[in-house]
């Protein structure tokens, strides 16, 4: 019988510093400021085809609406390996909750994958967990600006992990 895992409990542990790899983390704070800035930005939208009162009536029924204008907005979007539990797990918080999770276990024939491409413009690096069952579940995906910090991540997450990148 396998072990329940209880998600947002995991991600809290994450977020306390109890993961033995951090993939990616992305941490943004909007501050009142930028709140007041965008909220001016609405109203002055308002002749324009009343852009402006769609963007307000949108503002006003977000969970959050006009309530938190004076607080500082916290939003990570985060991926990191437990080896606890042989699982990647993927989320994203506001404000310290859970907004959306999800977890990849990671068995004994995955694999990742690694597609790239590159341009004259710049281009793009990902990374991929491949399951037995093909089940594919993102890992990295980095413009290729920050290709040698991403290469160097996944050197290190493949020797904890011992996966093989094909």
């Amino acid at each position: 019988m396998t072990e329940q895992i209880n998600l947002e409990e995991l991600v809290q542990e994450i977020e306390q510093g109890n993961s033995d790899f951090v993939l990616t983390r992305q941490e943004t704070v909007i501050t009142p400021k930028e709140k007041k800035i965008g909220l001016a930005i609405h109203i002055a939208l308002i002749p324009v085809f009343g852009i402006g009162l769609i963007l307000l009536f949108l503002s006003l029924v977000s969970p959050d609406g006009f309530r938190t204008i004076n607080e500082n907005t916290t939003h990570i979007h985060s991926r990191a390996y437990v080896k606890k539990h042989n699982l990647i797990v993927d989320y994203k918080m506001k404000n310290g909750i859970v907004q959306k999770s999800k977890s990849a276990i990671i068995e004994s024939h995955s694999y990742i994958s690694r597609t790239h491409n590159k341009t004259d413009n710049g281009g793009f690096l990902v990374y991929h967990l491949i399951t037995p069952n093909q089940r594919s579940f993102k890992l990295i995906n980095d413009d290729w600006d920050d290709f040698q910090s991403v290469e160097k991540t996944m050197r290190e997450f493949v020797k904890i992990t011992k996966l093989e990148i094909k």
